[in-house]
């Protein structure tokens, strides 16, 4: 069968009218989802009805170690491996919380073989309220090798913790003072039971340690776009969090009760996968659980940029995999915005009909309308007027990374196969 261009052409120039209503229906669509995000940024949410039980003031040692009845204490629980680099700086952003309960802070060794131990060894907080415990997956009996490495760390951690309100976050992260404070008053004043935070990208660049080090434009251009990526997807989550659908989040800024997580039988009731943070999200709306987004949604947490093209690849894979498989709830969501981005590509060369032109157009200002709400709204380190750029971005990475989704099997992440 010979490929034609010119019949390519005439099929989007003069589509068969099934075709044509079927792509009008679907822009409209995606078009009125837009608008819906957009206006569910302007709901308060509710506060939650006031329990008899008094359980937020409460954790397992039944407040014993809370400094006052409106501080419970929370365990946060953080997989490392070969970190070594980070630690210091993601202790001392512990160190620095302004949170007035105890903070317990786990550590879980995931076979690292650089020097991270020792950093957290010679770590001696200043915070009276901080304690900080290393556990070595190694060495427990307790671990499951149906999960990933990353997954039997995170139970670890949590089989080792002393208090009902667990905080997840990762090795390379930076928190802001407010991080666990905002955190508790968010499951505190929404009476959710998992609540995700709004993580930004570190800016390197006016960075002390950074020194003399003087990055290309290309690269400094690529952060900046990433930056920009990982605000765009919060400004999703958010927004799918406010009109309550399965939407995503990330696993280095999630508050979880312990009882929602035994309950939901913690990573073994979900079972192997690489997006453990979302798969967590879904099993526990399952089970019932009341789950939200931080408010207010403004950045209390970051990570550093990928430090290479082949980091970020495998990043973006494994989220398109795990969260834009059919059936994962995403993945309808994501059909809408390839069939626009797609259209929208087309319009700009004209091949095709005025009528879906003309909706394409529509849609994409909408976009731009609904994440200038947004990064407003949740306080975005980067600026809306970028959208135009990093649109031809996401293009580039819709054309290389739709094909790896379909063709490349294995994915690398944190030096391993998963």
């Amino acid at each position: 069968m010979n490929f034609c261009l010119s019949d390519f052409c005439v099929f989007f120039t003069e589509p068969p009218a099934a075709a044509f209503y079927l792509l009008s229906a679907l822009l409209f669509i995606y078009g009125c989802a837009v608008v819906a995000m957009a206006l569910a940024l302007f709901v308060r949410t509710a506060p939650p009805e006031k329990s008899s039980e008094a359980d937020a003031n409460a954790d397992t040692n039944d407040g014993q170690d809370a400094v006052n009845e409106d501080a419970p204490g929370v365990s946060v629980v953080i997989p490392f491996r070969n970190e070594e680099r980070n630690l210091y700086a993601l202790l001392a952003s512990l160190d620095g919380q302004n949170y007035g309960g105890k903070i317990e802070v786990i550590l879980v060794n995931d076979k690292s073989a650089d020097g991270g131990a020792d950093v957290i060894r010679k770590f001696a907080p200043s915070n009276k309220n901080l304690s900080v415990n290393t556990v070595d997956l190694r060495t427990s009996a307790d671990t499951d090798a149906r999960l990933t490495s990353k997954q039997q760390a995170l139970d670890l951690g949590v089989d080792n913790s002393s208090h009902r309100l667990i905080l997840f976050t990762d090795a390379d992260m930076v928190l802001e003072p407010a991080w666990v404070e905002s955190m508790v008053n968010s499951h505190l004043s929404t009476g959710a039971d998992m609540v995700f935070g709004h993580t930004a990208i570190i800016n390197i660049y006016t960075d002390k340690e950074c020194g003399d080090t003087k990055p290309g434009f290309i690269h400094r251009l690529f952060t900046l776009l990433e930056s920009y990526q990982l605000e765009y997807l919060f400004a999703f989550a958010r927004a799918f969090s406010k009109l309550n659908l399965m939407g995503s989040c990330m696993g280095n800024n999630i508050l979880i009760t312990k009882e929602a997580y035994t309950a939901c039988g913690g990573q073994r009731g979900i079972g192997y996968t690489i997006v453990e943070d979302r798969a967590l999200l879904g099993i526990v709306r399952k089970r019932g659980f009341k789950t939200a987004a931080q408010e207010p949604f403004t950045v209390t947490a970051r990570t550093y940029p990928s430090r290479s093209k082949k980091q970020f690849a495998n990043q973006m894979l494994r989220w398109a995999r795990g969260g834009l498989r059919p059936g994962g709830g995403l993945f309808a969501a994501g059909a809408l915005l390839l069939t626009q981005n797609i259209l929208f590509l087309l319009s700009t060369v004209l091949v095709l009909p005025p009528m879906l032109m003309l909706q394409c157009a529509v849609n994409f200002i909408l976009t731009w309308l609904f994440l200038s709400i947004s990064f407003h709204k949740n306080g975005s380190p980067v600026s809306k007027i970028l959208f135009p750029a990093y649109y031809v971005f996401m293009m580039l990475e819709t054309a290389v990374f739709l094909p790896l989704m379909v063709f490349r099997r294995g994915i690398e992440w944190k030096d391993r196969k998963v």
